[in-house]
């Protein structure tokens, strides 16, 4: 029996945890062939995010890199765990929701950083990794937002127009139809970037959840629309116990159960970002359960000025909506190892956003599009730290953009650069400026003598 599986028991249910751990420095990322039940094969822009990933956090400094590449290990990592073998061996589900289950019983078993491998980190991970201590770290996104995802004519509008449009028109109908329930614990979050302990009790919940779903779901999926169909039916669930939904529509699933099918897929159709959902809960529940505080982590004067600036200001007004352009703290009083952290999404996407969906995928004139413009690499680490920006994630549909192409040329042969080390090259630079310019004055003062 593996490593991995000893997390669970003979009955298949996860094993009591013993005392928690500090979180490891351990760091997770995942690229296999979920159709072909292969091996994953990077192309060259994959193999840079890769190598970027695995050069700032080097052995030497205490780091074990985590990379899933291979199926037969992977497979092999997970034996004896039936519900996890029999969700990867299932023709018809996601590789998406097969990476997902992967990521949460890594993280539950092992501890440490889940980083999706289109990233480009700013800086290594080791203060993140030091805060979190006994706790949890992830992004969130507003709830609002979220909502917008959710439902799908919502998520095919938002996609297609401005952000002032989408403020003036959608949102007012929007709120109408779908707003969280919980006002104190408003956000939503995500899962690309996960900073997890040991045998975190949030990472054991989504397990639970995810493992509950699937064995009672897989035996029924045989086809694309089997698997659309459960995956549907789950996120409405999900979004119910989360939010208000006021659309007529969605009560005749229970008048009249031979419509549900077709009226939850005109609304949520695959419920692609269940798992989202599956945080939150598990997230919220654990933090009422342990008297958790929730607060907003002022922001800096210079990130105060970018959300402010005239540039960016009519999107932060939607994106920024209820704080959530701040960092968020989940406090315990009795335990603060084990303080929850949430990092803003919503400003990540602030820095990339413009009205234009072409300049969605080129960044062209956005904030961090134009800060990749600087042929200094140094200057570019330098300027996205002072503004905030410490990780550019790609996702499918950016993964091809101009600033991919623009990162490996400033950085393809300068893998370990960091804004430490564009500090001393400014430092070394004035240096060796200072002492040229008192050569030259003493090459003057000798002519004249």
């Amino acid at each position: 029996m593996s490593y991995m599986a000893r997390a669970y028991n003979k009955t298949g249910k996860l094993r009591k945890s013993s005392k928690p751990e500090k979180t490891p420095k351990i760091i997770h990322f995942l690229w296999l062939n979920f159709n072909k039940k292969s091996n994953g094969k990077l192309d060259e822009s994959l193999t840079f995010f890769k190598n970027r990933i695995e050069a700032l956090h080097p052995k030497d400094k205490g780091w074990k890199i985590n990379f899933i590449s291979s199926w037969k290990e992977c497979l092999k990592s997970i034996s004896g765990v039936k519900w996890l073998n029999d969700l990867l061996n299932n023709e018809h589900v996601g590789a998406a929701h097969k990476s997902d289950a992967l990521r949460y019983f890594y993280l539950y078993k092992m501890g440490g950083v889940w980083i999706d491998l289109s990233t480009f980190l700013v800086k290594p991970l080791d203060d993140l990794v030091k805060q979190n201590n006994e706790g949890f770290t992830c992004y969130y996104t507003s709830s609002n937002l979220c909502a917008s995802w959710i439902i799908k004519l919502t998520s095919e509008i938002y996609d297609q127009i401005g952000m002032e449009g989408y403020i003036k028109k959608v949102i007012p109908i929007q709120k109408s139809l779908i707003n969280i329930k919980d006002k104190n614990f408003n956000f939503i979050t995500e899962n690309y970037f996960i900073i997890s302990s040991k045998k975190n009790e949030i990472c054991k919940n989504v397990v639970q959840q995810l493992k509950s779903f699937w064995t009672v779901v897989l035996p029924k999926i045989n086809s694309k629309e089997d698997y659309c169909y459960e995956l549907t039916n789950l996120i409405f669930d999900l979004s119910k116990k989360i939010y208000n939904i006021n659309i007529p529509y969605l009560n005749l699933t229970k008048q009249l159960p031979k419509t549900k099918r077709v009226i939850l897929k005109k609304y949520f159709d695959c419920g692609y970002l269940f798992n989202y959902l599956q945080l939150y809960l598990a997230i919220r529940n654990y933090s009422i359960k342990n008297s958790g505080v929730l607060k907003n982590v002022p922001n800096s004067p210079e990130k105060r000025k970018i959300i402010k600036s005239r540039k960016l200001s009519s999107f932060s007004k939607q994106l920024c909506y209820s704080y959530s352009c701040h960092n968020k703290i989940i406090k315990f009083k009795h335990n603060p190892n084990k303080n929850i952290r949430l990092l803003s999404a919503s400003y990540n996407r602030l820095s990339k956003w413009s009205n234009d969906i072409s300049k969605r995928i080129s960044w062209d004139t956005t904030l961090a599009g134009d800060i990749l413009k600087s042929k200094n690499p140094y200057t570019v680490l330098k300027n996205l730290q002072r503004v905030e920006i410490y990780q550019l994630k790609y996702g499918s549909w950016t993964r091809n953009s101009p600033t991919v192409t623009r990162l490996k040329e400033l950085f393809g042969n300068k893998l370990t650069l960091t804004p430490d080390d564009s500090v001393n090259n400014n430092n070394n630079t004035k240096k060796y400026r200072k002492k040229r310019k008192s050569n030259k004055t003493k090459r003057r003062r000798r002519k004249k003598r």
